[in-house]
């Protein structure tokens, strides 16, 4: 067989064990209403822990929606047992997703499975859909990380901080930072990777992120006590542990541009990214099929903006 489910205790959590790795999945909600996979960014996140700790926000909306599994992939998280080939990581973990949706489509009465993927996890969704088109029903990806290629996020990065800070200068900002902002671009009209401009324009980013989406608030001491004395998930191992596997999928994803292999996908699919988002600008998405939204907020607004995000869900279940 290539899964084995082993039933845990707790309803909702079971284990998925393929290939010689256990990978824990705990589903949260309603099944009946249909099932989402979110499939975690990173590369190399655990979602339970994102879930658990930090900011995690889908309690009172998208898991009031529908059902929302979430599983740690191989290597990372508390997951155990075979890391796989990490020489290539991306073929395991695309084996590893088809196993956890098949394992939920025979445990559930779910009437529909969707995958809801962030950054990384568009890269994985991609790849896997590409080689089981027919996996799931359909695909919502946020801060799609489907082009790794530098030159073209170094190009989109300055389509973005040139569009926001004309926005905010035509709104009438009196804050001198985006007029700055403009005359840096203006002075360097083409900007080389790894160079001093790089740099610079890496710290003009990381202050229009400060100013408009700004840092998320932190974990409070009850719910990191509830986590570690009363949660049967090791939150604290999923969020510190050390995972070679982290590094191999990020070597592997190098310079890959699985834009085209979007274009043959027939779904159903959903692309929502972040009008502030400097680590996937929307522009590296906007060639990509299917429908688009763009969200005030930066690469989390899948968290940061739970509410407007379910809501996007609800009309997309609409459509088709």
């Amino acid at each position: 067989m290539v899964f084995t489910l082993l039933m845990a205790c707790t309803p909702g959590r079971f284990n998925v064990s393929t290939e010689g790795a256990v990978l824990p999945v705990q589903v949260v909600g309603d099944p009946s209403l249909g099932l989402a996979v979110f499939v975690e960014g990173g590369p190399g996140g655990a979602s339970h822990a994102r879930r658990q700790i930090g900011d995690g926000a889908w309690a009172d909306t998208v898991e009031q929606r529908m059902a929302v599994a979430y599983y740690d992939q191989r290597g990372t998280g508390n997951t155990w047992g075979d890391n796989g080939d990490l020489d290539e990581p991306l073929g395991q973990h695309s084996r590893d997703l088809v196993a956890v949706v098949d394992a939920l489509r025979s445990q559930t009465d779910a009437p529909e499975i969707w995958l809801i993927s962030h950054s990384y996890g568009g890269f994985l969704c991609t790849l896997t859909l590409a080689e089981t088109p027919d996996l799931v029903d359909a695909w919502v990806s946020v801060a799609g990380s489907h082009n790794e290629r530098a030159q073209d996020t170094l190009d989109a990065r300055v389509v973005l901080l040139r569009k926001v800070a004309q926005a905010q200068v035509d709104a009438g900002d009196s804050d001198s930072f985006w007029e700055e902002s403009l005359e840096f671009l203006a002075e360097n009209p083409e900007i080389q990777l790894e160079s001093a401009e790089e740099e610079a324009l890496f710290t003009h980013l990381r202050g229009l992120h400060d100013r408009l989406v700004g840092v998320p608030e932190g974990v409070g001491i009850g719910d990191a006590l509830e986590l570690l004395l009363a949660s049967r998930y090791n939150a604290l191992d999923g969020l510190t542990r050390s995972s070679p596997t982290s590094a191999a999928l990020s070597l592997a994803m190098e310079e890959q541009d699985l834009t085209p292999m979007l274009q043959d996908l027939e779904l159903p699919m959903l692309h929502v990214t972040g009008d502030y988002d400097i680590q996937v600008p929307p522009s590296l998405v906007s060639g990509a099929p299917g429908e688009h939204l763009g969200v005030p907020g930066g690469h989390h607004v899948l968290w940061q903006e739970a509410e407007r995000f379910d809501e996007a869900l609800g009309a997309f279940s609409q459509s088709f």
